[in-house]
């Protein structure tokens, strides 16, 4: 029972990581917000119910700081009034979603199931998010959920390449990149260059100077290639969206950002005069 026990907690792990890329193709016909609550209720609840038979350090825990996170955004509720419908989404989101995750958090699992899991996962999400890229047919007002949806699989088959040498994992890995590349997913392509950096960060030091030479090398004589390469990745893909990446490549942050420079400034401008 307990080895059972240990193995759905795995399962319901690695799926609460994939857990926005699973729903992404079902948004197409309804909201993925309450898609991912119904979810979650059906396979994180009763694995919260099977863990949930006594009170132990852990579990006191995530009920302290649920309650403290419910009570901060409750005062905000009714502090800042003029919010009040947006908190309130807040709140439910993370009475459902953010709770259930804490709980998870506290299970006891296998990582031989863990890894067998995120590699079923991976796939299978690597699957349905082409499904969906597909579907969409090229609206660009989509597929920002397209690059998010993908980005747990890269990474993984990122990590399963480093670390099993297998020249599959290191296939899967090119093909989800240039996906995030042609779409112009630049969020999901500065986590995976965090990653990357993560990564040289537990090498020696001469292995990060190598990797910083490599990269100054890089910027200062073969800019000009990537933006070919990119170019004509946009013309052969026919994606407008990697124009925000070539844009924001040449530096022309206004531009790349999509209006939202603005935002930035006035985000700005508020802080100074009011910092509190």
């Amino acid at each position: 029972m307990k080895e059972r026990r240990i193995a759905y907690n795995s399962f319901v792990f690695v799926l609460l990581i994939f857990l926005y890329s699973v729903t992404t193709l079902f948004s197409l016909v309804m909201n993925q917000g309450l898609l991912i609550t119904i979810t979650s209720i059906l396979f994180i609840g009763p694995a919260i119910v099977w863990n949930f038979n006594k009170i132990n350090t852990k579990t006191l825990i995530v009920i302290f700081i649920s309650v403290m996170v419910m009570g901060i955004l409750l005062i905000q509720r009714n502090v800042f009034s003029s919010n009040a419908e947006a908190i309130t989404d807040v709140m439910l989101k993370f009475g459902t979603i953010g709770i259930m995750s804490l709980f998870v958090g506290t299970f006891s699992i296998n990582h031989e199931n863990i890894r067998k899991w995120f590699d079923i996962m991976s796939i299978v999400c690597f699957a349905l998010t082409f499904v969906y890229l597909v579907l969409i047919r090229g609206d660009f007002r989509l597929s920002m959920r397209f690059g998010y949806a993908m980005l747990p699989s890269t990474i993984w088959f990122l990590y399963e390449f480093i670390d099993r040498k297998k020249i599959w994992w290191l296939l899967l890995f090119i093909v989800s990149l240039l996906s995030l590349v042609i779409y112009g997913s630049r969020g999901t392509l500065l986590s995976i260059g965090l990653l990357l950096a993560l990564l040289s960060a537990k090498r020696k030091w001469w292995w990060m100077l190598i990797m910083v030479l490599i990269i100054v090398v890089f910027l200062n004589f073969f800019i000009d290639s990537l933006e070919f390469f990119l170019n004509w990745l946009a013309e052969l893909s026919g994606s407008k969206k990697i124009t925000k990446l070539i844009t924001l490549f040449n530096g022309d942050l206004a531009e790349s950002s999509t209006g939202r420079d603005w935002i930035y400034e006035r985000c700005i401008t508020l802080f100074n005069e009011s910092p509190m």
